[in-house]
Formats: C-alpha cells, structure tokens, sequence
C-alpha cells in the first residue's frame, strides 16, 4: 500500500502552531489510528518550505531553525531530508502522513 500525505499549510497567525502542537504532543494516540505526524525536531516542519523553495523565495532565515548542519549547502539539507522521508515511509507504510508548515503559504509563492 502507498502512503498518502495530508499537507497543511496553514497561514501564520490563525492557529496553526497551536494545530502543530497537537498533532506533535498526541503522536502516539494518532499512530494508533494511522496517523503519522513526523517529527522534524520542531513543530512547524519549517524544513518543508526550506526544502521546496524556488531561488525567488526568501527562506536563508530558515536554515537555523530546521538542523541544518554548519557548512551543509542546500542541496546536501534537501537529500538528507528526502533519506529521512524515505525511510518513515518504509517504516510505516500503511500511514497517513500529517505534514503542517505556515511557512510554505508566506513564502513559496511561484509554481517553479
């Protein structure tokens, strides 16, 4: 079976960190029910929006709230979060993935 993912791009200021701490702090309930919220080690999977930018969108201020490694390129951030990805939907296959960033409502604004 295919995973599918749920993408909510919330727009900032309307309640969507306090959505995202739900989904983070009732992980375990919604496994249960096959929901897989990822944890990217912060609540806003801000690294989504970093990692699906064109060059015309501004997100350099991203870089230090996503575990980008000192001296990492963009590109070497975007391969490892497209292993770590690859590998929680090897590990659960049958799951609903929850995926929430505002970021990427503020910032990604082209279809490139």
């Amino acid at each position: 079976m295919t995973s599918r993912a749920i993408l909510h791009i919330g727009t900032e200021k309307t309640g969507t960190t306090a959505l995202q701490l739900a989904f983070r702090r009732d992980a375990e309930r919604l496994a249960t029910l096959g929901v897989r919220y990822p944890d990217f080690r912060m609540p806003n999977q801000a690294a989504l929006a970093y990692a699906a930018a064109d060059d015309e969108a501004d997100v350099r201020d991203l870089g230090a709230h996503i575990g980008l490694m000192p001296g990492e390129t963009r590109a070497e951030f975007i391969a490892r979060l497209h292993g770590w990805l690859h590998s929680e939907t090897m590990a659960y296959p049958r799951a609903r993935f929850v995926l929430s960033t505002e970021h990427a409502q503020s910032r990604l604004n082209s279809l490139g």
